[in-house]
């Protein structure tokens, strides 16, 4: 309903959701997206083209994410080179959420709160179960991006 209401589009790898309560935009990251450093940057160039074309009342505007991408606790389990940790570098935490599961769905293709049932066929994946199985949490946060409107 968004996107048939005209308040989210995506714009190469990313999604961005324009929020009226607060002349916001809202970054959304689909499940295919690829998230190298080239792509994220062509991704939001065309976002500020795009809000100065047909949305001008957004220029400059906030844009932020909530997502568990952006969950600080995935730092551990990651490599230096992982397209998470770039995704995360675009953005500065401001608030983390460490109570929230909405990772399952995503990296689990589940919404089972029984961990025993997780499939794992990534690295990520084994590790995030293991350390499920140990009690820790994963979480998710809410950052605001780093970039800066011309």
């Amino acid at each position: 309903h968004r996107q048939l209401s005209m308040k989210l589009f995506r714009l190469g790898e990313l999604e961005y959701e324009l929020i009226d309560s607060d002349t916001s935009i809202s970054v959304h990251i689909p499940s295919d997206a690829i998230l190298t450093k080239e792509l994220i940057d062509e991704s939001f160039n065309k976002l500020f083209n795009f809000i100065d074309r047909y949305y001008p009342k957004y220029k400059k505007c906030l844009i932020y994410c909530e997502s568990w991408l952006l969950s600080v606790n995935l730092k551990k389990y990651l490599n230096d080179f992982s397209k998470i940790l770039i995704f995360q570098s675009y953005f500065d935490i401001k608030k983390i959420n460490q109570e929230d599961k909405s990772f399952i769905e995503w990296l689990f293709k589940t919404k089972s709160l029984d961990y025993t049932t997780y499939k794992t066929s990534t690295s990520l994946q084994r590790k995030v179960k293991e350390a499920i199985i140990n009690g820790e949490l994963i979480g998710s946060a809410y950052g605001i991006c780093k970039l800066e409107w011309e």
